[in-house]
């Protein structure tokens, strides 16, 4: 008998990721996928314009804050981390996807990065970007 899951199990993380790279592609950046330096490895490094970002990913099953913020959290440290160590300390860039995420989780995950991480820009993304390749505007 099937299960009910929020969002589709195949590969959901990866899926992801390929839209990200390529939404960030189509707006001009330069996109190097999963770089290995230093023995570390981020999501992506993402560059234009003298702008550099070192970028991790997590995918929540739900757009609940129980789901968001912790793994928001643990994208932020990935990041600060790859950032400290990578040349040119990259602006790391955390990012959360899920199906759904209420601008009110959305709003609170902002603030709670904002008062624990400020360094770090952090991004969120919705079922949106799985259809219509949309995505929220940039925080942080």
């Amino acid at each position: 008998m099937p299960g009910h899951y929020p969002n589709p199990p195949v590969d959901n993380e990866a899926h992801l990721r390929r839209i990200v790279a390529s939404l960030f592609r189509e707006e001009g950046w330069k996109v190097v996928e999963e770089p290995r330096e230093k023995n570390v490895a981020p999501d992506f490094l993402v560059s234009e314009h003298g702008k550099k970002f070192v970028v991790e990913l997590k995918r929540a099953s739900e757009g609940r804050k129980d789901r968001v913020i912790p793994l928001l959290s643990q994208a932020a440290l990935e990041a600060v981390h790859y950032s400290r160590v990578m040349p040119g300390h990259p602006v790391p860039l955390a990012i959360v996807g899920a199906n759904r995420i209420p601008n009110s989780i959305a709003e609170d995950a902002k603030q709670f990065m904002q008062e624990r991480a400020p360094e770090v820009a952090v991004e969120w993304w919705t079922s949106k970007v799985f259809g219509s390749s949309q995505a929220s505007d940039w925080s942080g």
